[in-house]
C-alpha cells in the first residue's frame, strides 16, 4: 500500500472527496463535473495508472486513498476540512 502524504491534501480537494464519496455535510463543496470525473477516474485506478495520476493530481490521489484505504479517512478527510467528524455529529 502507498504512503498517504496528508500535507499534499489541500482543505478544498478534501471537501470536495467527502462529498464524492457521498458526504453531503460539505454540501458547499460539490464537485464540479470535471472534478466528479476525474474523481471517479481516481478511485477505480489501479496502482500503475495512480502513480501516472499523483504527478499530476497529488491531492486528489492522496485524498481518494485515504477515503478507501484508512479506516478513519472519511474523519481524516472532514478533520483536513476543517469540518467536524463524524462521530461528533451524533
Amino acid at each position: 500500500m502507498a504512503i498517504i502524504d496528508e500535507s499534499q491534501i489541500h482543505p478544498h480537494v478534501a471537501a470536495t472527496t467527502l462529498w464524492f464519496f457521498g458526504d453531503r455535510s460539505a454540501s458547499a463543496y460539490s464537485p464540479s463535473h470535471w472534478r466528479t470525473v476525474l474523481l471517479e477516474l481516481i478511485s477505480l485506478s489501479d496502482e500503475g495508472h495512480l502513480a501516472s495520476l499523483e504527478t499530476i493530481y497529488p491531492g486528489e490521489v492522496a485524498a481518494v486513498r485515504l477515503a478507501k484505504t484508512v479506516r478513519s479517512g472519511i474523519d481524516e478527510l472532514r478533520r483536513l476540512a476543517n469540518l467536524p467528524s463524524s462521530a461528533g455529529d451524533r
